[in-house]
């Protein structure tokens, strides 16, 4: 059993948009890789198809925000 938890820190005043988009990005990127492996090894393939499709997301959502 897993028991990672993700805190995304809330953006504080006079910080960039875009960096903060950055590390945020790479936060949840990281607990979603985490998972994925946790999903793999347990032979959760759908699971694993969907977190893969999660991490596809994030950075198109990141590209997108770069525009």
């Amino acid at each position: 059993m897993m028991n990672n938890v993700v805190y995304v820190r809330p953006q504080l005043e006079g910080t960039s948009r875009v960096s903060d988009a950055r590390v945020s990005a790479n936060l949840v990127k990281s607990a979603i890789t985490r998972l994925l492996a946790f999903a793999r090894g347990e032979g959760m393939d759908n699971t694993a198809m969907t977190l893969e499709l999660a991490l596809t997301a994030v950075d198109v959502d990141y590209e997108e925000r770069q525009r």
